[in-house]
């Protein structure tokens, strides 16, 4: 069986014009649906009892052997990369010339593929614009901890929880190879977020990180 992948990222995230276009209006419309059903249902039955990521690291540590990535790996080079251009575009887009790209206009059965190469191509000018600005622009403590998940010995699969400390701000990614591995994996996941919880504040201004742990409820 081949390797899957899933994941909820820790910085911005949400469902954008290409998930609308591959989706479908009345899927999406459903999902959507569905979700601010459950928003509104955690809101009213879930208590806000957060951690913070210290205290989140230590949990993952203790419980799942959590152990820190080098940042010179390649996973963390690439991920620590993409999660600052991310903060620029938020924090900081004034730094940044190139515009914010529009999302083409598109039909499903006669997409103009000419225009969503062109959106795509602005995507990736932007994200390299805001990958040069220099870090002491927009400061991170950015981290990255592998957890492994192992069957009869050997490795099957794996967990990265990724963490920011300025920000207070974790997300959980993982990759597995089997469906067992792949509920275990989605279990810790899961484990994870409700771990690291939210605070009312979240809950009542649909942060992130309140956006996160509803996620990690509805599509894991």
């Amino acid at each position: 069986m081949g390797k899957h992948a899933a994941g909820i990222g820790i910085i911005g995230g949400s469902d954008g014009p290409t998930s609308i276009f591959m989706a479908g209006k009345r899927r999406f419309s459903l999902r959507l649906m569905r979700r601010r059903r459950l928003i509104a249902r955690i809101r009213r039955r879930v208590k806000p009892e957060p951690h913070t990521v210290e205290e989140l690291i230590a949990y993952i540590e203790k419980k799942y052997g959590a152990r820190r990535l080098a940042e010179d790996s390649i996973s963390f080079k690439e991920q620590y990369r993409c999660a600052r251009a991310a903060l620029v575009m938020q924090e900081r887009p004034e730094l940044l010339k190139l515009p914010v790209p529009e999302f083409p206009s598109v039909e499903r059965k006669n997409p103009d593929r000419k225009a969503i190469e062109d959106y795509f191509a602005r995507v990736e000018a932007r994200q390299k614009e805001a990958e040069a600005i220099p870090d002491s622009e927009v400061p991170m403590d950015f981290a990255i901890y592998y957890i492994a998940l192992k069957e009869n010995g050997r490795e099957c699969g794996s967990l990265e929880v990724t963490t920011e400390k300025l920000r207070q701000t974790a997300g959980v990614s993982f990759s597995y190879r089997n469906k067992k591995q792949g509920e275990r994996a989605k279990a810790i996941s899961r484990d994870i977020y409700r771990y690291f919880g939210f605070s009312a504040q979240d809950a009542q201004e649909g942060s992130v990180r309140f956006l996160s742990f509803v996620t990690a409820l509805y599509d894991l």
